[in-house]
């Protein structure tokens, strides 16, 4: 997860999964949120518990993400108004990482400092040829030009868990695939210069934080499938939404 105050990550939601089973104060918290700089009747992250409240505790912490400055030009990212609280940073330009295809509508933001898409910054940053949302072979698959090319290779380790990662998720095997993911995430070593296949020494930072970015976003994806499938349990309903 990013921790400190920037542009674009404004405060944390709690998020409770357990649903009725959860603990009390589990359940009070969940939905609270916290933010840097908060507003009437907003909680300020200097209050903000840090979980597992206690053992066993599955809750965690969901940025909030300013959605307005999230979706305008990200051009607007790099003028610094104070809200973030500190000095602009240096833009910072790079090439292209080794063995990643080249695309003009990729850039590296200067406060959270990960990959993103131009005009795409709601479907969360890329990483490599395979690391992203409806992104495979250094190219977003929505894109009309898009073509599979087979001559496009991993950057890194965590890039060759996310080609995996392209290849199984379909159908009903979206969780298992999404399962395989973490656990190939997890087995990385949290210091990139300690994989097998570790990206370039500039790149070094970025992709530490994307693996943890991507932890989190992945481990949140199967906590929700799996407090779904509990809640069909107690209610009464199959995998399809009708009753058995």
């Amino acid at each position: 997860m990013f921790t400190g105050q920037g542009k674009v990550v404004i405060g944390y939601k709690w998020v409770t999964f357990g649903g009725s089973k959860a603990c009390k104060a589990c359940r009070e918290m969940n939905g609270r949120e916290f933010y840097f700089n908060p507003g009437p009747g907003q909680e300020s992250t200097t209050h903000m518990p840090e979980p597992p409240l206690h053992p066993n505790c599955g809750c965690k912490l969901q940025e909030i993400i300013d959605v307005a400055r999230a979706a305008s030009q990200p051009e607007d990212w790099d003028k610094d108004d104070g809200s973030a609280g500190g000095e602009a940073l240096p833009q910072e330009e790079e090439p292209a990482e080794t063995g990643q295809r080249e695309d003009p509508e990729l850039f590296k933001d200067r406060y959270v400092g990960l990959t993103w898409r131009r005009g795409r910054i709601l479907n969360g940053p890329v990483h490599g040829n395979f690391c992203g949302e409806y992104w495979t072979h250094g190219q977003d698959t929505r894109d009309k030009n898009y073509t599979k090319d087979n001559s496009i290779k991993p950057t890194n380790d965590m890039d060759a868990a996310c080609r995996i990662h392209d290849t199984e998720y379909v159908g009903d095997n979206k969780d298992q695939a999404n399962r395989k993911l973490v656990a190939a995430l997890q087995a990385l070593p949290e210091d990139p210069n300690k994989w097998e296949n570790k990206p370039p020494s500039r790149k070094i930072e970025e992709a530490r934080k994307y693996r943890k970015w991507a932890l989190w976003y992945f481990e949140n994806e199967i906590a929700r499938v799996e407090q779904e499938a509990r809640d069909r349990y107690e209610w009464g309903y199959d995998a399809e939404g009708g009753r058995p």
